[in-house]
Protein backbone atom coordinates (compact mmCIF):
# COMPACT_ATOMS: atom_id res chain seq x y z
CA UNK A 1 0.00 0.00 0.00
CA UNK A 2 1.06 3.28 -1.10
CA UNK A 3 -0.40 5.45 2.07
CA UNK A 4 1.19 5.62 5.45
CA UNK A 5 -0.90 5.33 8.57
CA UNK A 6 -2.22 8.21 9.32
CA UNK A 7 -3.25 8.72 6.03
CA UNK A 8 -5.35 5.89 5.90
CA UNK A 9 -6.82 7.20 9.63
CA UNK A 10 -7.84 10.49 7.84
CA UNK A 11 -9.91 8.32 5.51
CA UNK A 12 -10.76 5.94 7.48
CA UNK A 13 -12.20 8.96 9.97
CA UNK A 14 -13.94 11.03 6.53
CA UNK A 15 -15.49 7.22 5.08
CA UNK A 16 -17.02 6.99 8.95
CA UNK A 17 -18.37 10.49 9.06
CA UNK A 18 -19.67 10.01 5.22
CA UNK A 19 -21.51 7.06 6.23
CA UNK A 20 -23.03 8.91 9.23
CA UNK A 21 -24.16 11.75 6.84
CA UNK A 22 -25.69 9.12 4.34
CA UNK A 23 -27.32 6.97 6.70
CA UNK A 24 -28.90 9.87 8.06
CA UNK A 25 -29.85 11.46 4.61
CA UNK A 26 -31.49 7.88 3.72
CA UNK A 27 -33.30 7.99 6.88
CA UNK A 28 -34.45 11.05 6.67
CA UNK A 29 -35.70 9.91 2.70
CA UNK A 30 -37.54 7.11 4.74
CA UNK A 31 -39.16 7.67 7.35
CA UNK A 32 -42.44 10.10 7.51
CA UNK A 33 -42.81 13.87 9.33
CA UNK A 34 -43.64 12.03 12.25
CA UNK A 35 -40.27 10.07 12.78
CA UNK A 36 -41.64 6.33 13.58
CA UNK A 37 -43.42 5.30 10.68
CA UNK A 38 -40.95 3.94 7.84
CA UNK A 39 -42.25 4.70 4.18
CA UNK A 40 -42.75 6.94 1.66
CA UNK A 41 -44.56 10.28 1.36
CA UNK A 42 -47.77 9.70 0.56
CA UNK A 43 -48.22 12.18 -2.95
CA UNK A 44 -51.38 11.09 -3.83
CA UNK A 45 -52.82 12.47 -0.70
CA UNK A 46 -50.70 15.72 -1.58
CA UNK A 47 -50.93 15.64 -5.30
CA UNK A 48 -54.02 16.01 -7.62
CA UNK A 49 -52.52 14.49 -10.51
CA UNK A 50 -51.77 11.00 -10.24
CA UNK A 51 -49.04 10.39 -12.80
CA UNK A 52 -47.30 13.58 -10.83
CA UNK A 53 -47.42 11.37 -7.53
CA UNK A 54 -46.27 8.43 -9.59
CA UNK A 55 -43.61 10.24 -10.79
CA UNK A 56 -42.56 11.67 -7.35
CA UNK A 57 -42.60 8.33 -5.72
CA UNK A 58 -40.26 6.92 -8.12
CA UNK A 59 -37.93 9.91 -7.87
CA UNK A 60 -37.38 9.22 -4.44
CA UNK A 61 -37.22 5.36 -4.76
CA UNK A 62 -34.68 6.47 -7.23
CA UNK A 63 -32.42 8.19 -4.74
CA UNK A 64 -32.35 6.41 -2.18
CA UNK A 65 -31.17 3.79 -4.18
CA UNK A 66 -28.02 5.79 -5.28
CA UNK A 67 -28.02 6.51 -2.13
CA UNK A 68 -27.43 3.15 -0.63
CA UNK A 69 -25.30 1.90 -3.68
CA UNK A 70 -22.78 4.75 -2.32
CA UNK A 71 -23.44 3.53 1.16
CA UNK A 72 -22.07 0.11 -0.17
CA UNK A 73 -19.49 1.56 -1.95
CA UNK A 74 -18.30 3.36 1.40
CA UNK A 75 -19.01 -0.10 4.01
CA UNK A 76 -16.42 -1.78 1.27
CA UNK A 77 -13.98 0.60 1.33
CA UNK A 78 -14.12 0.12 5.05
CA UNK A 79 -13.75 -3.17 4.81
CA UNK A 80 -10.72 -2.84 2.71
CA UNK A 81 -9.00 -1.26 4.88
CA UNK A 82 -9.55 -3.36 7.60
CA UNK A 83 -8.45 -6.58 5.72
CA UNK A 84 -4.77 -3.97 4.45
CA UNK A 85 -5.97 -4.19 0.78
CA UNK A 86 -7.40 -0.51 0.63
CA UNK A 87 -5.59 1.70 -2.33
CA UNK A 88 -4.92 -2.05 -4.31
CA UNK A 89 -6.11 -1.88 -7.71
CA UNK A 90 -8.19 -4.84 -8.03
CA UNK A 91 -7.68 -5.55 -11.68
CA UNK A 92 -3.23 -5.20 -11.76
CA UNK A 93 -2.70 -5.48 -7.88
CA UNK A 94 -0.53 -1.99 -8.08
CA UNK A 95 -1.13 0.89 -5.66
CA UNK A 96 -3.80 3.30 -6.60
CA UNK A 97 -1.98 6.38 -6.72
CA UNK A 98 -2.26 8.81 -3.49
CA UNK A 99 -4.24 11.69 -5.08
CA UNK A 100 -6.52 9.30 -6.90
CA UNK A 101 -7.54 7.19 -3.19
CA UNK A 102 -7.97 10.58 -1.60
CA UNK A 103 -10.29 11.93 -3.96
CA UNK A 104 -12.08 8.68 -4.34
CA UNK A 105 -11.83 6.53 -1.65
CA UNK A 106 -14.29 4.30 -2.70
CA UNK A 107 -12.10 3.80 -5.71
CA UNK A 108 -10.93 -0.21 -6.34
CA UNK A 109 -8.90 0.43 -9.69
CA UNK A 110 -6.12 2.66 -10.71
CA UNK A 111 -6.87 5.28 -13.27
CA UNK A 112 -5.60 3.16 -16.17
CA UNK A 113 -7.45 0.40 -15.59
CA UNK A 114 -10.55 2.33 -14.90
CA UNK A 115 -10.11 4.08 -18.25
CA UNK A 116 -9.90 0.98 -20.00
CA UNK A 117 -13.22 -0.69 -17.75
CA UNK A 118 -14.78 2.47 -19.20
CA UNK A 119 -13.38 2.38 -22.68
CA UNK A 120 -14.82 -1.43 -23.15
CA UNK A 121 -18.15 -0.85 -21.59
CA UNK A 122 -18.43 2.49 -23.45
CA UNK A 123 -18.15 0.28 -26.52
CA UNK A 124 -20.37 -2.50 -25.59
CA UNK A 125 -22.99 0.13 -25.35
CA UNK A 126 -22.22 1.83 -28.47
CA UNK A 127 -22.64 -1.68 -30.62
CA UNK A 128 -25.63 -2.02 -32.63
CA UNK A 129 -27.29 -5.71 -32.46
Amino acid sequence: MNLGPDQINTIELNLRNKREALLKVINERLHHSDGKSIGFANHNNEEANLAEADLLNDTEIAQIKIDCDELQKIEDALTRIKHDDFGICKVCSEPIPFKRITAQPEATLCLKCQEEYEKVNLDLKNRSY
